[in-house]
């Protein structure tokens, strides 16, 4: 897997930045109608590709590090980060598109989308080669 030959730490870097340079595709899709499609598609394909290898390294990352007794809160503390910052996005998004345009939003929506990378390369994530030991032993549970 990719993981295995990159390394756990790189792989989460390199999957969070290839989706943001996948969205950063939309906006830049113009020119002849098979070029928008050919760009489209791209973007389609890398983002679909990237995004699962993030999330499955994050989340089991997140799994291994985290108690698990505290497994589900800090589950419900990212899904209330995450999900529940989409509506204020989606706002956000109508409000800019409407004032500056939507090709503009879309390229400032990939911007930020680009700057997640910078959470993780700047931490000590991206020298991970593999998940670290499990934080607590559960009685009777084997990992």
């Amino acid at each position: 897997t990719v993981t295995k030959r990159l390394g756990l730490g790189r792989t989460v870097v390199l999957s969070i930045l290839v989706s943001g340079a996948a969205l950063l595709l939309v906006p830049l899709a113009e020119g002849a109608r098979w070029l928008v499609y050919a760009t489209l598609a791209s973007s389609q394909v890398l983002f679909g590709l990237s995004v699962p290898v993030y999330n499955i390294n994050q989340v089991s990352l997140r799994q291994t590090i985290t108690p698990h007794r505290l497994q589900g809160r800090m589950n419900a503390s990212m899904r209330f980060i995450v999900w529940g910052t989409m509506p204020l996005g989606a706002l956000a998004g109508g409000f800019l598109g409407s004032a500056i345009g939507v090709r503009p939003t879309m390229a400032l929506a990939a911007a930020g989308s680009l700057l997640a990378v910078l959470w993780v390369a700047l931490s000590p994530v991206r020298g991970l080669e593999r998940h670290p030991e499990v934080v607590e032993e559960v009685p009777g549970v084997s990992v």
